[in-house]
């Protein structure tokens, strides 16, 4: 029986495996503990109380299960997830590791966002990964891939079939991916059809450059860096026409050249301060459409809430029709809800009346952004279970607090009015 736990010191976060019978091959475990092998969680082995117990460092990492929670896994996602997969299991046959020690449960995969690489758990006392593991990989793939993804929903439902059927394992799903991936590379960048040597000891950096190489034109022409090019172009136009001018008696024809050298010195000035100002208007425009408040509301979000405004409203006349004009509100109707951001600096209120809501600093992964250095990519996440709210730590650097107290990684607590939490450096009260 495997167990699963978090410890958290002072500057790393671990999963905890603790299985009954630790009756791993030998070799395996030197090889995952000795070895930094890629795509693997680096993993130690620590004996605490006569047991053995193995460490795998999870620190800035979020498990499958846990962000997918909270936002839809697009067929970019998926295409990376089964890639990373494929790596792995090739990294693991090199070093003459079996499969069946891969954990491909959806809390036993973690990724890291802004570099969109997966991270897998190798478990040297593993009995096995039978068919249903890989059926509850798709089954919750199946339930949380972005709905308006048609193409990733095809892809999931059509492996959930074949797999259920037995018609499809492990392999032939990852194999199936990735030669999807390079059809997909051939076709749109011929060019680029063959990787560096480089490249090839590190995928993830030739899928970063080709990202950064097909950024729109109209924010290169109007980056700082631009803007900075522009007015160092007119300087240096400028100062060559003023010398030759001035030190130089030029013919009346050398003189038209000149003044229009000038003249286009100064256009360069105006593109360059126009290039500033117009970037400053986008960045705003960007930040009002993003927010630092931004959640996203769902037609089943509406529903929920219009259904639990319905369902007090009848509960509250049918209390004031028992107890005349004295009406009893439980505080889970009648509290507002929210967390209020105290101190000077901390301006953030988070509103908990849309569940499940994410908070963190990665716009895009998160429902609320937090724009500050203490506060995770991905932070924490509020839940409801009935009529309480929960807040969940996921794995956050600078931890999760409540009362004081903080959040063991991956644990929910409940939350009662007049709670202070905290979230990093920054304080909140619950009302």
């Amino acid at each position: 029986m495997r167990e699963i736990s978090y410890y958290k010191d002072y500057r790393h976060n671990y999963l905890i495996i603790r299985e009954d019978e630790m009756t791993g091959d030998d070799y395996q475990r030197k090889m995952i503990t000795e070895n930094r092998i890629r795509g693997l969680l680096p993993c130690q082995i620590r004996y605490i109380n006569g047991e053995m117990l193995l460490y795998y460092e999870i620190t800035s990492k979020q498990s499958v299960k846990g962000l997918f929670e909270g936002k839809h896994l697009t067929m970019k996602e998926l295409k990376g997830l089964f890639i990373s997969l494929k790596m792995v299991m090739e990294e693991t046959a090199s070093f003459l590791l079996p499969e069946d020690g891969l954990l491909i449960e959806p809390d036993m995969i973690f990724t890291e966002l802004e570099k969109g690489e997966f991270y897998f758990i190798y478990d040297p006392f593993s009995e096995g990964r039978g068919p249903q593991t890989l059926i509850s990989l798709l089954e919750f793939l199946a339930d949380h891939v972005d709905g308006e993804d048609n193409t990733a929903m095809q892809a999931v439902y059509h492996m959930l079939d074949l797999a259920e059927k037995e018609q499809f394992v492990l392999d032939e799903i990852v194999e199936w991916f990735g030669e999807e991936e390079e059809e997909q590379q051939e076709e749109a960048f011929e060019p680029e059809r063959e990787m560096s040597e480089a490249q090839m000891e590190d995928p993830y950096s030739f899928y970063e450059e080709k990202e950064q190489a097909e950024a729109p034109a109209f924010q290169k022409l109007i980056s700082t860096q631009a803007a900075t090019a522009y007015l160092v172009c007119a300087v240096l136009l400028a100062g060559i026409l003023g010398y030759l001018t001035y030190t130089y008696e030029l013919s009346e024809k050398m003189l038209v050249f000149s003044y229009a050298g000038f003249f286009l010195a100064g256009l360069l000035v105006i593109l360059s301060l126009g290039a500033v100002v117009i970037r400053k208007l986008y960045d705003r425009k960007q930040k009002r459409e993003t927010g630092n408040l931004t959640f996203r509301e769902t037609e089943e979000d509406r529903l929920s809430q219009r259904i639990y405004e319905e369902a007090g409203s009848e509960r509250g006349q049918r209390q004031q029709k028992e107890y005349g004009d004295t009406v009893y509100i439980p505080w889970t109707a009648n509290s507002e809800n929210k967390l209020y951001g105290v101190g000077r600096d901390n301006k953030f209120h988070i509103d908990l009346n849309r569940l499940p809501v994410t908070v963190g600093k990665l716009a895009g992964s998160v429902d609320m952004v937090i724009d500050n250095q203490s506060i995770s990519r991905v932070h924490a996440r509020f839940t409801r279970e009935g009529t309480r709210i929960c807040m969940t730590d996921l794995n956050s650097t600078n931890g999760t607090f409540k009362n004081g107290l903080r959040l063991t990684p991956n644990t929910s607590e409940i939350l009662e009015p007049g709670d202070e939490i905290r979230l990093g450096k920054l304080k909140f009260v619950y009302r």
